[in-house]
């Protein structure tokens, strides 16, 4: 029972939340103070960019725990191998996307409320 959770967390819980903790924590420093949509899209572009790469960073790292080849098939096939792990990376997308799309709405009203503020004090 207990070699079951300890695979679980490593093998899902642990990916899934540290992704999840990116997609909320990265637009807090990109897109800290947007004062425009436009800035806070970019924001979340490089947001989305991180949690890409990271997810297959992640997604390697977890191969490399369940099959110790993986650094030999890497350095013969580094374009592939890459390739591979983003695609992999794409597809965990589905769940950081959801949160960091929640994360965006909320940021957008912070923006739409920080120039309605800005207006009213320009009256």
């Amino acid at each position: 029972m207990t070699s079951l959770f300890t695979a679980f967390a490593v093998e899902m819980a642990v990916p899934a939340l540290s992704l999840g903790a990116l997609a909320v924590a990265l637009p807090l420093i990109f897109a800290r103070r947007a004062m425009t949509q436009g800035a806070l899209a970019r924001g979340i572009g490089w947001t989305a960019l991180i949690c890409l790469i990271a997810g297959a960073l992640v997604l390697f790292a977890q191969y490399a725990l369940l099959a110790p080849g993986q650094g030999r098939l890497l350095m013969a096939d580094p374009l592939g191998r890459v390739g591979f792990f983003l695609g992999q990376s794409v597809q965990a997308g589905v769940i950081w996307g959801p949160i960091l799309a929640v994360v965006w709405l909320i940021r957008a009203q912070g923006v739409e409320e920080r120039r309605g503020l800005l207006m009213e004090d320009k009256r």
